[in-house]
């Protein structure tokens, strides 16, 4: 074979790949949605009520994320009038099951279950971050919570819970998100926490520094 056929067959390959990626692009940005920044948009996932906003970067799928779910979980359990916690979605592209648990989360969150969804899924990973039929696995998990199938099924497949995913997504890239868990202190990106403590002195630093802000005149 010849330079000038390797060269044809480069310059389809490299055709190929850019109607791709065009493809891609213009089907995921077809809701125009805004990309939210770091401050609290209604479309955010949130619990807690306090000053402080704890804002995480996760990937359903991840074992770090999973690592780290027990101690947020800890850390809202005894700091919950002191935080509010944000959850973002930012699935990898290596984790093929990250992208079905965003939209599963998303499904149950239209019927009220979005936290009970997220526990679940973080609790189980084992059972279906390998499975070739997560989407079924998640499905019987809306089953458990005595959710409406039929409309969850809408749900975890529309255009809009994926746009929203891909949303919180891009939202992680324009605040330099690099991986997961990543963590931010009142829009702040901050190193991870190691326990529960470290957890808290930080809690306790970022509410110290809204404190003397808000009493400066």
């Amino acid at each position: 074979m010849n330079k000038s056929l390797y060269l044809i067959i480069g310059v389809i390959v490299l055709f190929v790949v850019f109607l791709g990626a065009a493809a891609y692009y213009k089907n995921s940005s077809s809701n125009d949605l805004p990309i939210p920044g770091p401050e609290i948009v209604a479309s955010d996932w949130t619990r807690g009520t306090g000053k402080v906003i704890l804002m995480e970067f996760s990937d359903f799928q991840c074992p770090a994320c999973r690592a780290y779910f027990p101690i947020v979980e800890q850390l809202m359990a005894e700091e919950g009038n002191n935080v509010t916690f944000v959850y973002r979605h930012f699935p990898l592209p290596q984790h093929g099951n990250a992208l079905p648990a965003a939209r599963a989360a998303e499904a149950a969150g239209k019927q009220g279950k979005f936290w009970p969804m997220y526990e679940k899924i973080f609790s189980t990973q084992d059972t279906w971050a390998e499975a070739s039929d997560s989407p079924s696995i998640f499905r019987g998990y809306a089953e458990e919570f005595a959710l409406d199938l039929s409309k969850y099924d809408l749900d975890a497949n529309d255009s809009n819970t994926k746009a929203k995913v891909l949303n919180d997504y891009k939202s992680g890239i324009n605040m330099k998100v690099e991986g997961t868990p990543t963590f931010f202190l009142n829009g702040q990106k901050i190193k991870n926490p190691e326990n529960l403590e470290e957890f808290k002195l930080a809690i306790m630093a970022a509410a110290a520094s809204l404190n003397m802000a808000t009493s400066t005149p």
